[in-house]
């Protein structure tokens, strides 16, 4: 359903009406941002306390990203991870890794939640357009952050990074 809703060009607008008539697909999380429950692994990519929240305490404050200059992002997921570290650090350097295009489609989706999380859309945006995932942007892309549609697994490193972010899809058992 949302890989043939981007099959056409779409305006931010058609993308906030589409996103009301799915919303119940997601769930609103304690800090008023959205997650999704895969219902094959029946887990939720974030943990309900907050999504957002989540990104705060659990990677950017333990990482001091304030203090950092170039973060890998694996499983991006829908960019709250880097749209916090870039909030707390606007000259960031940021590679995100993500293998899931209809994730990072959903990512576009979700309401915006600050200025830097619609830079990590633009960049996940810029990437999905250059793929053939999308049809148009709506989105300026960062010159700062790159997203990689392919498998960390398979990534070749392109240069050095000081701080890493692995979020492993499952809260329950990787918490």
């Amino acid at each position: 359903m949302i890989k043939e809703f981007f099959s056409k060009e779409r305006a931010e607008k058609e993308r906030k009406e589409f996103f009301e008539k799915i919303k119940n697909h997601f769930i609103k999380t304690e800090d008023s941002t959205y997650t999704y429950r895969d219902p094959q692994i029946q887990e939720t990519m974030h943990s309900v306390t907050g999504a957002y929240d989540e990104s705060i305490y659990k990677f950017c404050i333990p990482s001091v990203i304030e203090k950092r200059k170039y973060l890998l992002d694996l499983f991006s997921g829908f960019g709250y991870n880097a749209s916090a570290a870039l909030e707390m650090n606007p000259q960031l350097k940021i590679d995100m890794i993500e293998k899931d295009p209809e994730i990072l489609l959903m990512g576009l989706l979700i309401p915006d939640i600050s200025e830097a999380h619609r830079k990590i859309k633009g960049a996940i945006e810029s990437s999905l357009y250059d793929a053939g995932f999308i049809k148009n942007r709506v989105y300026e892309s960062p010159e700062n952050v790159h997203l990689f549609i392919e498998d960390a697994l398979e990534f070749r490193f392109r240069d050095i990074y000081d701080v890493i972010f692995h979020d492993a899809y499952s809260p329950e058992k990787d918490w």
